[in-house]
């Protein structure tokens, strides 16, 4: 793999001045805390999501994954 001085330069400028903004996804799709698993698993297969905001109201309780999902059965089984 070759390097290029410049272009090392500019990727450390960039990163140093780019701000998590800019880069975010300003569409934030969540769940609540009593919508269901298959809800779940429609909207990450759908969306392919790796990690949603599970919101009460405005208050952030936790994050959920598919592999979150898998767990869960993988358990129940």
């Amino acid at each position: 793999l070759f390097q290029n001085p410049k272009i090392e330069t500019y990727n450390e400028i960039l990163f140093q001045t780019l701000l998590v903004k800019d880069i975010m996804t300003k569409t934030v799709v969540s769940f609540r805390p009593t919508d269901s698993i298959q809800l779940a698993y429609m909207v990450f297969k759908e969306n392919k999501f790796r990690a949603m905001p599970v919101l009460s109201g405005e208050k952030l309780v936790g994050i959920v994954t598919p592999l979150d999902i898998l767990d869960y059965f993988f358990k129940m089984s």
